[in-house]
């Protein structure tokens, strides 16, 4: 079996697993990367990666998107749309986020705050995956949080895909109830402004969305689809919502944005998702500023 293991290990990610009790084979993909996931949950090693969001007046760096990140022990970066959904089919996706929420707090309170405090960053962003909605564990992991990191109040925003916000409000409801008094924010994420409604965010008390990744391409791309887009903006905006335009990949699409007075946008024009080392330095050395 050593020799086997090791002529696997040659071939690439991938190991040795036991097919009922004689016969070894290498794993698949699915089955290597599962493995490599509870291995990084159980020994603390689930990363984060940073997308900058910057505000749409002067274009400099104003928070952070966290998303979690995986690396396989060869150094392999894994990305989030294979591991992911591995994870949620494992029932391991709480894990990640809880993970990854102890990561934020490390670097709130670690040797990288001030320079978070220095650039500008106001507030970090998490993506909430609905396993973790569902988990009763997580309430008391955020709680836990608070009570070791002492994140200030409304530092911390938790963004839920907002066709889940309409389909379970009643389970949104219960985490909101869960963490009253917490200083935590929640943000409506992909909202797509001609499927969506804004009276579900207000009935949930929530007034930040993020745009679906295409809105601004799309409202670019004819008259028709702009004058949708600003009315939507216009609405949204004399409704109380602060908005975070989100895909913005080119210049165009960031003058086009911040011409509706939109607070924030997010996009790889603006930085792609990156380690915490890397985001420290991006924030410390400046972003793109808009002329």
């Amino acid at each position: 079996l050593a020799t086997s293991f090791e002529e696997a290990r040659k071939l690439g990610p991938g190991y040795l697993m036991l097919q009922g009790r004689q016969k070894p084979r290498r794993a698949l993909r699915s089955e290597y990367i599962t493995n490599v996931l509870k291995n990084a949950i159980e020994d603390a090693r689930i990363s984060v990666l940073l997308q900058p969001i910057v505000s749409g007046k002067t274009w400099k760096a104003d928070a952070g998107d966290i998303r979690a990140a995986l690396t396989t022990p060869e150094g392999t970066p894994v990305a989030p749309a294979e591991f992911i959904p591995l994870a949620e089919k494992a029932k391991l996706v709480s894990k990640v986020d809880m993970s990854s929420l102890q990561n934020l707090g490390d670097l709130y309170s670690g040797p990288g705050s001030s320079t978070l405090r220095g650039g500008g960053i106001n507030h970090l962003d998490m993506y909430l995956s609905a396993a973790t909605i569902y988990d009763p564990e997580f309430p008391k992991a955020v709680i836990q949080a608070f009570e070791t990191y002492r994140f200030p109040k409304d530092y911390l925003t938790f963004e839920i895909r907002t066709v889940f916000l309409e389909e379970h409000p009643k389970e949104v409801m219960a985490l909101q109830e869960a963490l009253r008094g917490k200083a935590v924010t929640f943000s409506a994420t992909e909202f797509d402004f001609e499927r969506n409604s804004l009276e579900t965010l207000k009935k949930l008390g929530i007034h930040h969305l993020k745009t679906a990744v295409r809105s601004v391409k799309t409202a670019l791309s004819n008259q028709r689809d702009m004058n949708a887009f600003s009315r939507f903006v216009n609405t949204a905006i004399i409704a109380g919502f602060s908005i975070t335009a989100t895909g913005i990949e080119t210049e165009e699409e960031a003058k086009f944005a911040s011409s509706f007075d939109i607070p924030f946008l997010e996009g790889y024009f603006f930085g792609r998702p990156m380690n915490t080392e890397d985001f420290l330095n991006a924030i410390t050395y400046g972003s793109k500023t808009r002329e």
